[in-house]
């Protein structure tokens, strides 16, 4: 059996230009997540529904640290970080990984 990796958050915040990662407008205001994988430490930045953002840092703040995230609330992934991403090592390509309103 394999397990499924776990990931460190170390931001969530909201996209304002998308265009800046590649994305379409309609991804404005979204929220984004910059984590790295547990045990590897590979950086991973997640787009998720505004809405999830913005309740995981409420209860980020409100239970004064770690909270779990759901995987199934990530809808699009890009390997690195936004600042890793202008010197194009990294695959441009944001990953589709569960789609709004599909299943886990």
């Amino acid at each position: 059996m394999i397990d499924d990796p776990s990931y460190d958050v170390h931001s969530i915040g909201f996209l304002s230009n998308p265009a800046l990662a590649g994305l379409t407008a309609d991804f404005t205001g979204a929220g984004v997540i910059r984590a790295t994988q547990e045990g590897t430490g590979a950086r991973c930045t997640f787009i998720v529904e505004h809405d999830y953002a913005a309740l995981s840092l409420a209860a980020r703040r409100d239970l004064d640290g770690f909270i779990p995230l759901a995987i199934t609330a990530v809808r699009w992934l890009r390997l690195g970080w936004p600042e890793d991403w202008a010197d194009g090592a990294l695959n441009p390509a944001w990953a589709r990984v569960y789609p709004a309103g599909g299943a886990a």
